[in-house]
């Protein structure tokens, strides 16, 4: 009996060595998932912060291409009214 016992304690802190060893395997997996998503969401900052930047630029280039239109639409007419006397 008494060597059923040290059996069924020695399976017992067998049990709890792997446990534990699991407990820390499961801790160092969280702390590596957790840098992860960190980086993860530092990416996202920093792409979404170039969307804007992207944004932004092609707005201003929409307006540029506007203004140019309109001068051409202008010298345009001017050519126009040359060649038919009016200026």
């Amino acid at each position: 009996m008494a060597n059923e016992s040290n059996e069924r304690l020695d399976r017992i802190e067998a049990n709890l060595d792997r446990l534990t060893e699991l407990t820390v395997q499961t801790a160092e997996r969280q702390s590596i998932a957790e840098e992860r998503q960190s980086a993860a969401e530092e990416r996202q900052r920093v792409a979404g912060r170039h969307i804007d930047q992207i944004l932004a630029a092609a707005a201003a280039d929409g307006e540029n291409i506007r203004a140019l239109v309109r001068v051409a639409e202008a010298h345009q007419r001017r050519i126009e009214d040359l060649e038919q006397g009016k200026a």
